[in-house]
């Protein structure tokens, strides 16, 4: 069975830009309203102090969820008093960094969390912030087997290793094309998905282009795993897209 909530039901705005869910089973929705909450009965909504869009979440072990905002990034954490209180993280970054707009990845990995914003990378590590300026523009920023990676406008796909980026692969067939997702995809292989619904590939540095035959060049904002021989693309078009290994849609 398929449940649909309506904006009168879940009192959030009109889009949700990423989705996680803790280890109790809630559910956490980036929404244009703030964070969303639904423990399989009840929705609440906790506002960021600005009162703008979440864009990106990240749950760490301990169940403290991370979130990229609009102008501010922090932390929500349980309270008895209130349920979640949130914890500002931009008091933390150096003063000439600190105007930034919307911060569309959060990605926890080894002992830092990164928030991705357009022009820079915040690295959060215990209590200090570190800066990584772009190149030219960061378009991507996400994990895959434990790795960080990010893409730059100019550099191509990057790697973070030994706290620094470095090269993974530079000239990308999509040069002006963001992606959109990357996850494992079988023991040394990766599946990297485009926002224009290409989807390829990665094995030794190298992308094989998957679903040429039906391509449209639609919006594909994200891209998930559901078992060894399909995982699901987000088609603003037509709804989900469930596709085979080869990458057509079946």
């Amino acid at each position: 069975l398929v449940y649909n909530y309506s904006k009168s039901v879940t009192q959030g705005g009109s889009r949700t830009w990423d989705i996680k869910q803790d280890s109790h089973g809630i559910m956490y929705f980036g929404n244009s309203e703030g964070l969303l909450t639904f423990d399989g009965r009840y929705w609440k909504t906790f506002s960021l102090p600005n009162h703008t869009n979440i864009r990106s979440i990240w749950i760490d072990a301990n169940d403290r969820i991370y979130v990229g905002g609009q102008g501010d990034f922090g932390y929500f954490e349980r309270s008895a008093q209130s349920g979640l209180t949130y914890r500002s993280l931009k008091d933390l970054v150096p003063a000439e960094y600190r105007s930034f707009a919307d911060v569309w990845n959060t990605v926890g990995v080894g002992q830092s969390v990164f928030f991705r914003g357009t022009n820079v990378i915040f690295e959060l590590k215990g209590q200090k912030i570190q800066v990584h300026p772009a190149a030219v523009e960061w378009y991507y920023m996400g994990q895959s087997g434990g790795r960080l990676y990010a893409q730059d406008k100019q550099h191509g796909l990057l790697e973070f290793r030994d706290n620094k980026w470095t090269p993974f692969i530079k000239d990308l067939p999509f040069k002006e094309v963001k992606i959109a997702a990357l996850m494992p995809f079988g023991q040394d292989r990766m599946l990297l998905s485009t926002l224009n619904n290409e989807t390829y590939v990665l094995k030794d540095r190298t992308l094989t282009r998957l679903n040429r035959q039906d391509w449209d060049g639609s919006y594909t904002p994200s891209l998930a795993h559901i078992d060894d021989s399909t995982f699901v693309v987000g088609n603003a078009k037509e709804g989900c897209h469930i596709r085979n290994m080869a990458g057509n849609t079946i």
